[in-house]
């Protein structure tokens, strides 16, 4: 028999190893969804130089200006990742995968608080961690802001109840501090003065409730100060107060057979409006809600009912606040851990009348259960492609899941696929302008260029200021040679978006090719590379106007920091080469760059390839390595993907250099 510090530390492994099978595979998966505008497109979060712009400036949490939200603490975070690991995904991932487990051991401090025993807290800890319905927040970079604001709550909820027990000023204080930190990584934290009023409901005999004004002042300031920048969204709703109860009434159901049976977990589920309470599944809802609300008044204690009322809570702002998105399993966060205390604590009442060792292998098997359901949450989110997969297989009437599929598909070269899923989005969501100018894309790669054009301007009858569609309009019109649209529709998005750099760059461009005006081009993309100074296609573009310039050297560097921000810039790294090999004579770096280029996957069997074949064999042949220049000469023209004059010149220059090798 081991002694009880063994014994702890055998535990203590085992639940190390079972949270890292479950999670840490999360640490192999990539941005998805709104990662992209807030964290890897997102300028803002490239310097801390003036971190107080986090805490003034709402806008700095996305690019998109609609997407703008006050969640300082998540920006910051996310500002300090960069700095250490720029944008490679793991780094904010295990940022994700600490916080969830810091958050794990405060489930477990607040269910000690609760008079749970050290075993009992334990399996609530381990419940609620490897739960697969907060896989969401492990996998999913923007979920932080859930399993940030849920520390804050934890930790205000626990150091309210331990100085409940004990006293000092010190437990209160923290609790009134992490209240605050809670509220500014996301709103929904603003229900925790309703949670400790119920603590005082439920266990005071007093009624202590002025000790809950200093939560309520925060409350109330945190309000105020977002009031002042955000009345614009507050105002906005995205469909009627009631409908949006109505169907939370529906969700909360749903919500609960997630958790029971967690094997129809998506990023969309396939939910709809409720637009009346005389809906017969809300009727049915609303009678299952006041069954189980009133079983719980007159059956539960108070610890239970108290748990309870938390659950209630942590759901209401996403219950109340219209919001674009009907149910999501990131919401059920505060309150999963809620229900794990709970759970835990009835099975303890239930073992009174029950064997003990019989209850104690269910739970470890259910534990197994979850483990292994979350191991395969972070696989489907390994893939963009099979994690969309997934959501239109649980939600096949949900445009957002077709929308992002087609992404998805056109990342990994399936445009035709994507096609059939971009027309599918705009069947289901005709109203929405992304739809709309996802299609568009598609069609352009598919060479319909008219009707890329009427989906473009469908998208922007919608959304008439919605930059992306404005600029790949405008690029469409370009390329079919009409400039009075194209920069009739620059200006618009000049007009719309002043501080754009991808507006400054396409107006370089138009300046370039349209109106062979080279100063007012090099203006536009000194102002983009102003605004971005990461930007490699714009470095690209300055680095052909240089170029075209006999400026080699300003071209060399521009062609070079191209490089440094996107080493995969097939233009850029040609563009280069050539420049290094004709116009400085260095054929070794030419050569050099080649092979870099040859050696990466996603230049595989695209007439990119092709091109640095020919450009390899003409830097060896510079060198006077005949046999390998001879080797790259034959492998290009086994291509034949050029014009039938540089094919005629390769043949000549092989007959030429095997003449002389004999």
């Amino acid at each position: 028999m081991l002694p009880v510090s063994a014994r702890q530390a055998v535990v203590g492994l085992v639940v190390v190893v079972l949270f890292l099978f479950a999670h840490a595979g999360a640490l192999d998966n990539g941005f998805r969804y709104d990662d992209i505008h807030s964290v890897v497109e997102n300028l803002e979060l490239r310097s801390i130089a003036d971190p107080l712009a986090f805490f003034t400036d709402p806008s700095t949490f996305s690019v998109r200006p609609e997407r703008a939200m006050f969640r300082p603490l998540v920006v910051l975070s996310y500002a300090l990742t960069y700095s250490l690991a720029s944008l490679e995904s793991w780094a904010y991932l295990l940022g994700n995968l600490l916080t969830h487990a810091a958050c794990a051991g405060c489930v477990f401090a607040l269910a000690r608080a609760l008079r749970l025993a050290p075993m009992q807290a334990a399996a609530a800890a381990l419940l609620f961690a490897l739960h697969p319905v907060n896989s969401e927040v492990v996998n999913y970079v923007s979920s932080r802001s859930e399993s940030f604001a849920a520390l804050g709550v934890f930790v205000a909820l626990w150091a309210y109840l331990r100085w409940r027990i004990v006293g000092g000023a010190v437990l209160y204080c923290v609790s009134v501090a992490t209240f605050a930190q809670a509220l500014l990584c996301k709103a929904t934290a603003i229900v925790v003065p309703a949670m400790l009023l119920n603590i005082e409901a439920s266990f005071s005999q007093r009624r202590r409730l002025l000790l809950i004004l200093p939560f309520v002042a925060v409350g109330l300031a945190y309000v105020w100060f977002v009031a002042q920048f955000a009345l614009r969204a507050l105002g906005d709703p995205v469909r009627p107060l009631a409908y949006q109860i109505w169907t939370q009434l529906k969700a909360m159901p749903y919500y609960a057979s997630l958790l029971v049976v967690p094997t129809g977990l998506s990023v969309e589920h396939d939910f709809v409006v409720a637009e009346t309470i005389a809906d017969p599944v809300v009727v049915l809802c609303l009678v299952l809600l006041a069954s189980v609300v009133l079983l719980m008044w007159r059956s539960a204690g108070p610890r239970l009912r108290l748990l309870g009322g938390w659950t209630v809570l942590a759901l209401a702002p996403a219950s109340l606040v219209p919001l674009n998105v009907l149910v999501n399993e990131h919401r059920l966060y505060v309150a999963g851990g809620c229900l794990a205390i709970g759970a835990v604590g009835f099975l303890r009442h239930l073992q009174r009348h029950r064997q003990h060792r019989m209850m104690t292998v269910a739970g470890v098997v259910l534990l197994l259960i979850l483990t292994v359901l979350s191991r395969q949450r972070s696989e489907v989110w390994n893939s963009e492609l099979r994690l969309w997969t997934n959501a239109v297989e649980r939600a096949p009437n949900a445009y957002r899941a077709y929308m992002h599929l087609g992404g998805a598909q056109e990342a990994e070269g399936s445009v035709v696929a994507a096609l059939d899923s971009y027309r599918q989005a705009t069947r289901l969501g005709s109203d929405v302008a992304e739809t709309h100018y996802n299609l568009g894309n598609a069609l352009r790669l598919t060479r319909h260029p008219a009707q890329a054009r009427q989906a473009w301007e469908r998208s922007l009858q919608l959304d008439p200021s919605f930059v992306d569609a404005l600029l790949n309009l405008a690029a469409s019109y370009q390329e079919a040679g009409d400039w009075k649209q194209t920069w009739a529709l620059l200006h618009r998005a000049e007009a719309a978006h002043p501080h754009s750099p991808e507006v400054w760059r396409r107006k370089g461009v138009a300046f370039f090719r349209g109106n062979d005006d080279v100063e007012r081009a090099r203006t536009a993309y000194l102002r983009a590379l102003e605004l971005d100074p990461t930007s490699d296609e714009t470095h690209y573009n300055l680095g052909n106007l240089y170029h075209r310039e006999r400026r080699f050297g300003d071209a060399d560097r521009e062609y070079s920091l191209a490089l440094r921000y996107n080493g995969a810039h097939h233009g850029a790294a040609y563009n280069l080469a050539e420049l290094k090999l004709s116009a400085m004579g260095q054929a070794e770096a030419a050569e050099q760059i080649c092979r870099q280029m040859l050696a990466l996957e996603s230049l595989r069997h695209t007439p990119g390839e092709t091109k640095f074949f020919y450009l390899l064999a003409r830097a060896l042949d510079a060198q006077g390595k005949t046999v390998e220049a001879l080797t790259n000469y034959r492998i290009f023209l086994r291509f034949r993907a050029a014009q039938a004059p540089l094919l005629e010149w390769v043949q000549n220059r092989i007959e030429q250099l095997k003449a002389s090798h004999r």
